[in-house]
């Protein structure tokens, strides 16, 4: 891997942020940096990384999807590390992108340092039920009587 160029994208909108453990689907450290303004986007066409901006006509509005073999370096404002696992949608950021070259033909973006300026929680929905046992079907259908 050959990084060509890097630059500091700021103000940016995380969205499916795998920042402390690697996307199983990429084998990578991932992140999209969404909701790109016109400036964000020449920034990225000048590093040669044009052509990996795009979207998906979501929330994430105009984004490009950032990759690491290495998990990031995640920190606050004041450069204190914070835990990537916590990192989740619609948390805003500022993050260094490494364009670089590889074994495949093309550039593509690398993600570097990500410090987050506004945090918004990873929610894990069935956090809160995992403590819980699961009810059977036999467990809920003797809440019901059949009256004869």
């Amino acid at each position: 891997m050959a990084i060509t160029s890097s630059e500091i994208i700021k103000g940016v909108t995380l969205y499916w942020p795998f920042l402390a453990k690697k996307n199983e689907m990429a084998g990578k450290y991932t992140c999209d940096l969404s909701n790109l303004d016109k400036k964000q986007i020449k920034t990225l066409q000048d590093m040669g990384l044009g052509e990996r901006v795009r979207t998906k006509d979501d929330d994430r509005g105009m984004f490009i999807t950032c990759k690491s073999a290495k998990p990031p370096m995640v920190v606050n404002p004041k450069g204190k590390p914070v835990d990537g696992n916590i990192v989740g949608n619609g948390s805003e950021a500022d993050v260094k992108v490494q364009a670089y070259t590889g074994s495949y033909p093309g550039t593509f973006a690398g993600l570097g340092v990500v410090m987050v300026t506004q945090l918004v929680e990873y929610n894990n929905s069935n956090s809160e039920d995992d403590d819980e046992e699961e009810d059977t079907i036999e467990d809920v259908m003797k809440d019901f009587e059949i009256a004869s």
